[in-house]
């Protein structure tokens, strides 16, 4: 859910012309083996697809069409269609060709589901946390398809577990609870985008607060020493760590790093590297021996040019070369934030409409390098960005159809990441006012620029007869001019919408 808008926020940076181009995923694949078998994969096949379509993919591609050796296609070797196949032609059925995301909902306040307007009606897909069944009640009567085996169910109550479901006509309530959580990041755990620390602590089970381990068990064992929970890091050579996208995803800010460890032994020679991901690609600080088994000592590392993509998966990590130097044990992991985010709003947002366009200004934040702005069709939104990083304190959006209330707010960024949402300022824009002049032998319509969902067009007589002018749209300033030659005759000009 985070690799869309961490690819926006790079574009911002890097060519801000396309930050809003259309992202595709053209390779998508997970193979068969070990755990997974062909209704496992099919199932996983569901949650790609719809967490990229939430996202805001707009094209994603399976790997691969048919069998060619690598255990993903959706036919085959002999064409047949494989359980993945299945599933995803139900999810095209259910979604339509073009499904529109309204948001996304926790079932129980724990069970993720996301929201869309399907081919003929509203389609949540669900599904419960790993290694869990929960009985989720819905309220009302609705039809509950498994998409892999195409059973369908018409129940208020559903046991759902890892496997998704597609639940066809949500209800209204769900529906306008997603509909309010559109623009909200999705709490994988919570929701960490305006805290100053996150962190892991090290256990049978990792109470993770915004930092994750990536393969813990895989890669160090759970045990319980002096009288506390923490990781045998001695399974591997090297553990790995991703923050919360909403924590940090591509932001420059100062972070601090600190590890508490232990010699597993006073015998032993442990020590690693902290590589992570920087702005001029994967960089180690390192070497770093871990003091001693006396006691549990704090490393700290202060890291100013971290740039967190989750190139491989992850964001840094704790790398020993070999487990001949990873003999040690880890407790706890956390990386804080050194840069605040901005504390406050924006403040006096005022919206005054103009000819197909909103004018926007507000008083600036302390500490602000730049401000998003972001807009709705409803005063309790769901705003969508509509410009970013803006560095001045007023701004235009044009092209907007006259006669619509549009509604706007506007938050300070600085390196540290994003502050709060401005009270809320509204204006409805108006129509372009038409200025005809005739010199010589020429017509002159001219109309604002900023109306630029509006076309001129031409009548010989009223009421009826119009037609679109094919006379060329120039720009002139800020207006756009078109120049006719005079007839003799009558003619009418007007704007339409």
């Amino acid at each position: 859910m985070s690799i869309v808008p961490t690819i926006r926020k790079m574009l911002v940076v890097k060519d801000p012309a396309k930050w809003k181009v259309p992202i595709w995923f053209t390779e998508v694949g997970e193979a068969l083996g070990g755990p997974v078998d062909p209704a496992r994969q099919a199932q996983d096949r569901v949650k790609a697809y719809t967490m990229g379509i939430a996202q805001g993919v707009s094209h994603i591609e399976w790997f691969e069409a048919q069998e060619g050796g690598y255990a993903m296609g959706l036919l085959d070797s002999s064409s047949n269609p494989t359980p993945a196949y299945v599933a995803l032609r139900n999810l095209v059925t259910a979604l339509g060709p073009a499904p529109v995301y309204t948001g996304w909902v926790l079932l129980n306040n724990q069970d993720y589901a996301f929201v869309f307007q399907g081919a003929t009606n509203t389609v949540l897909v669900a599904w419960a946390l790993p290694n869990a069944v929960d009985n989720v009640s819905f309220g009302q009567t609705v039809t509950a398809m498994n998409p892999v085996g195409g059973t369908v169910a018409t129940t208020s109550t559903y046991s759902l577990s890892n496997a998704p479901v597609l639940v066809l006509g949500a209800p209204a309530n769900l529906v306008a609870q997603a509909t309010t959580n559109l623009s909200r990041p999705f709490p994988w755990g919570g929701n960490y985008s305006g805290v100053s620390w996150v962190s892991v602590a090290m256990g049978g089970s990792n109470v993770e607060t915004g930092l994750h381990q990536l393969n813990a068990d895989a890669t160090s064992t759970a045990v319980t020493v002096y009288g506390g929970q923490a990781r045998d890091c001695s399974k591997s050579s090297a553990v790995s760590f991703t923050v919360d996208p909403n924590f940090l995803s591509y932001t420059h800010a100062s972070i601090k790093i600190s590890a508490v460890v232990r010699k597993i032994s006073a015998t032993d020679n442990p020590g690693f590297n902290l590589k992570y991901e920087s702005a001029t690609g994967r960089k180690g600080i390192g070497w770093n021996s871990v003091p001693g088994s006396d006691k549990w000592y704090t490393l700290t590392w202060t890291v100013t040019d971290d740039e967190f993509v989750g190139n491989w998966g992850y964001h840094f990590s704790f790398d020993c070369d070999s487990t001949n130097y990873s003999r040690y044990y880890l407790q706890q992991v956390t990386v804080t934030n050194l840069v605040p985010r901005p504390a406050s709003a924006p403040t006096a947002l005022t919206a005054t409409p103009g000819a197909g366009l909103v004018s926007l200004n507000w008083n600036g934040v302390s500490g602000a390098t730049g401000y998003n702005v972001k807009g709705s069709s409803a005063s309790e939104g769901p705003y969508e960005t509509i410009t970013p990083t803006l560095t001045g304190t007023s701004w235009q959006d044009v092209g907007l159809p006259a006669g619509t209330p549009f509604y706007f707010v506007v938050s300070a960024v600085n390196p540290g990441g994003e502050g709060p949402d401005s009270t809320p300022a509204t204006a409805t824009p108006t129509p372009p006012a038409l200025s005809i002049l005739l010199t010589g032998g020429t017509v002159r319509c001219s109309w604002p620029t900023s109306a630029s969902t509006f076309a001129l067009q031409e009548a010989g007589s009223l009421p009826g007869g119009w037609t679109n002018s094919s006379a060329a749209l120039q720009v002139q300033g800020s207006d756009n001019v078109v120049l006719t030659p005079v007839v003799n005759r009558t003619k009418f000009y007007r704007l339409v919408q």
